[in-house]
């Protein structure tokens, strides 16, 4: 143990050669073997000053991804606020936009949007307010709610385009075009299978909502 740490001990800095090597004890051996060897601080770490390893790569990359999202909202945030909407206001716009002149269903949109929005409906209210959405009830069914982009709505939509993209584009420049091929491959893959659990999840509570007295 003594002669195969002398190499290691050798490059620490700060450890000074106060007696000969083959003097050392092997408790000073082993804190200082153990230094140069423990595992380094990974970048999630640094960003979140988290001193300690986490549990698993699992977990690294789950609070990666989480970091990594938020940051990527928050440079399309700095494009779309200053035109007076948020982001999941700025998603719902663009759902409505997809739909054409139909609109959508208040419910539909919110399966669509691209975080879960409890509050959809105070959401396109403050939209209607800024008369950048209208909604109108369906003639057959009075129960049903359609919501349609306006003309100022696609107005702004049409202005903010260019800067969205390029804020996308900043955000993953460092990335070549395999390298997000593959990014979107490996999201894809976690994102159906969590889609597929949180659903059979549902299932299993309104099952068992129904089966009590």
């Amino acid at each position: 143990m003594i002669v195969s740490a002398l190499g290691i001990l050798r490059r620490l800095p700060g450890l000074r050669m106060t007696r000969p090597w083959n003097l050392l004890d092997q408790s000073t051996i082993d804190r200082y073997s153990f230094a140069a060897v423990r595992k380094p601080v990974t970048d999630i770490q640094h960003d979140i000053k988290q001193s300690k390893p986490f549990r698993s790569k699992a977990e690294e990359a789950a609070v990666s991804l989480m970091r990594t999202a938020d940051l990527v909202r928050r440079s399309v945030a700095r494009v779309v606020e200053p035109q007076g909407i948020t982001t999941q206001q700025y998603n719902v716009l663009r759902i409505l936009r997809g739909a054409g002149e139909r609109g959508l269903p208040t419910l539909d949109i919110a399966e669509r949007m691209i975080e879960e929005t409890p509050g959809i409906t105070r959401l396109i209210d403050r939209l209607e307010a800024k008369k950048l959405v209208s909604r109108e009830r369906c003639p057959t069914d009075r129960r049903q709610v359609f919501c349609r982009i306006t003309t100022e709505g696609l107005a702004l939509l049409d202005r903010l385009d260019e800067p969205v993209r390029d804020a996308d584009a900043n955000a993953l420049a460092t990335l070549s075009k395999k390298d997000l091929t593959s990014l979107v491959v490996l999201l894809d893959k976690t994102r159906h299978l969590l889609t597929a659990s949180l659903t059979a999840e549902r299932i299993d509570l309104r099952t068992i909502n129904r089966r009590k007295p």
